[in-house]
Order: structure tokens, then C-alpha cells, then sequence
């Protein structure tokens, strides 16, 4: 997306990016299952800016309560701050 758009100051934008929770937690390992979960948010969306896209994140049913609107998976939201305040737009 970088060359075929950005480059061309084609505004480019990574839409509904997000990685679901596995529902059959209880058979693996749930701190392995949430620091993937976390590693991959943080990563696409520091990768995105990094790369002059804008990145917006897709909320899969979860991690946030619907009715309050409060993070029911802090640490996730934490990967996404992180990856948006290392990545740096290239312009």
C-alpha cells in the first residue's frame, strides 16, 4: 500500500483491523493466547503508520462492554496505544 499509494500521496487507510478472542479459551493457554493477541495489535498498527497508512482498529465483540462502553481487556487496548504512539507517519 506503501508504494502503490502513499508514494503517490494516495491517502491510504488499514480499515476493521482487528484479531478476535478465541472463545475456546479454557483449553489453552490464556497468557500465551492474550500477548499474541496483544503482539499482533500493537505490531499492525505501529507497522501502519510506520508505512503512511492510518490504521483503524475493529473492535471483533469482547473487549469492550456494549453497554458502558468500559475495556473488558485492558491489555489489548494497551497494545493499540503503544503500537499508535511508536509508530511514526514517514511524513
Amino acid at each position: 500500500m506503501q508504494d502503490a499509494y502513499v508514494s503517490k500521496g494516495v491517502p491510504a487507510i488499514i480499515g476493521e483491523y482487528g484479531v478476535a478472542s478465541n472463545r475456546n479459551i479454557d483449553s489453552m493457554d490464556v497468557e500465551k493466547h492474550k500477548a499474541s493477541r496483544a503482539y499482533w495489535t500493537e505490531y499492525v498498527t505501529r507497522s501502519a503508520k510506520a508505512h503512511g497508512c492510518v490504521p483503524f482498529f475493529w473492535e471483533t465483540g469482547g473487549d469492550i462492554d456494549r453497554n458502558n462502553g468500559n475495556q473488558l481487556n485492558g491489555y489489548l487496548f494497551n497494545a493499540l496505544m503503544n503500537g499508535a504512539a511508536n509508530g511514526i507517519y514517514p511524513f
